[in-house]
């Protein structure tokens, strides 16, 4: 009896056994396929999202080095524009000009040649003019056959600025246009310019029939006067430049001297 008690206890032992390791089995298998991928997917997306946050990703790289500098960085990078305290400056020995507006100015300001022979080639050719209609072009005019004394005034006033420029280093220009007259009534054209004291003076002599129909340029920053008499009138000679480099211009003077 007493083995067949410990038969049936031992029977019993190891029904309750499979019993209870048959339910941890069906727990097992009721977990499905699509859970287990949702867990799967929830670690991974957290394990991304862990690692995001640790460094970036090679396109977050990329973009990060490719990315437009900002306004500090592209002030210090030296191919970038220059600041205007950066912009080439003047020379320090010219100051900005002080003087006032000239009693005549042609407007015109070039240092080429070509382009002041083009200019020049617009006036015309015999037309002695009197002194209202070359005020009226901007023209001075030089001439012994009628008084010209307003624009020998003129003309002293352009040499006093060219003096000022020199002598105060002056940023200023002014250029005047010069006409006289051949004995046939030929048009010689005088361009001359007022760049900073330093003056550039055209000549154009190709109206001139019965001259070599030369013009020829040059720049100086020599400028001389000179008065002298010849049969008891008293004359003022202008000199630009010197040797063959120069330009004359005369003026006859009144009874006085002035």
């Amino acid at each position: 009896m007493k083995k067949f008690a410990a038969t049936i206890t031992a029977l019993l032992t190891a029904s309750l056994c499979l019993g209870l390791s048959g339910c941890g089995m069906q727990n097992t298998q009721n977990r499905t396929p699509a859970s287990d991928a949702q867990s799967s997917a929830t670690s991974t997306s957290s394990n991304q999202t862990q690692d995001s946050t640790a460094s970036p990703s090679s396109s977050e790289r990329a973009q990060s080095s490719t990315a437009s500098p900002s306004s500090s960085e592209r002030t210090q990078n030296p191919t970038a524009s220059p600041s205007s305290s950066e912009q080439p400056q003047s020379s320090a020995s010219t100051t900005p000009t002080t003087l006032s507006t000239p009693p005549m100015d042609m407007a015109f300001y070039s240092t080429d040649p070509h382009e002041v022979k083009k200019k020049l080639k617009t006036y015309p050719n015999k037309v002695i003019m009197s002194v209202d209609q070359a005020v009226k072009q901007k023209i001075l005019l030089h001439s012994f056959l009628v008084d010209t004394q307003e624009m020998r005034k003129i003309w002293e006033d352009f040499v006093a600025r060219v003096h000022k420029c020199q002598k105060e280093h002056l940023k200023y220009q002014q250029s005047l246009l010069v006409v006289t007259y051949t004995d046939e009534g030929d048009a010689i054209y005088a361009y001359v310019y007022n760049h900073n004291g330093t003056l550039f003076v055209y000549e154009d002599g190709s109206r001139d029939e019965y001259g070599d129909r030369a013009s020829y340029y040059f720049q100086t920053d020599k400028i001389t006067r000179k008065k002298y008499t010849s049969q008891e009138r008293v004359f003022d000679k202008y000199k630009i430049g010197t040797g063959d480099d120069s330009w004359r211009l005369i003026w006859e003077l009144t009874d006085d001297g002035k």
